[in-house]
């Protein structure tokens, strides 16, 4: 049995508990020489990081959730916010009326 599971037991108190580790049918096998070679390149995979390294993302990951994007005026216009108006006031705008555009084309089409 594993360490940690060891431990684990012995703080829930549970002593009567038979663990049986299975075997892993996936292990045995042999990977592609194609993935083989992927994983073994550093270019890929990447360096594994050192501790210290491993320590500051993590501090700068905590960080960076703390602080909340800064949120726009409600007045400020966004790309799509033309679209969310109602119906007639977004017909009002000259050379946005769809409707129009789409009747003028096929009247001339059509005569």
């Amino acid at each position: 049995m594993r360490a940690d599971t060891t431990s684990l037991l012995q703080r829930l108190g549970q002593k009567d508990f038979r663990y049986r580790e299975f075997h892993d049918a996936f292990a045995d096998m042999e990977l592609w020489p194609i993935f083989e070679a992927l994983l073994a390149d550093e270019r890929v995979v990447g360096r594994p990081m050192s501790a210290l390294a491993e320590k500051e993302a993590a501090m700068r990951a905590s960080e960076a959730k703390h602080y909340a994007p800064a949120a726009r005026p409600a007045d400020s216009p966004d790309m799509f916010s033309r679209y969310a108006e109602p119906g007639p006031a977004a017909a009002s705008r000259p050379g946005d009326d769809l409707r129009g555009f789409l009747g003028q084309l096929s009247s001339k089409n059509s005569g």
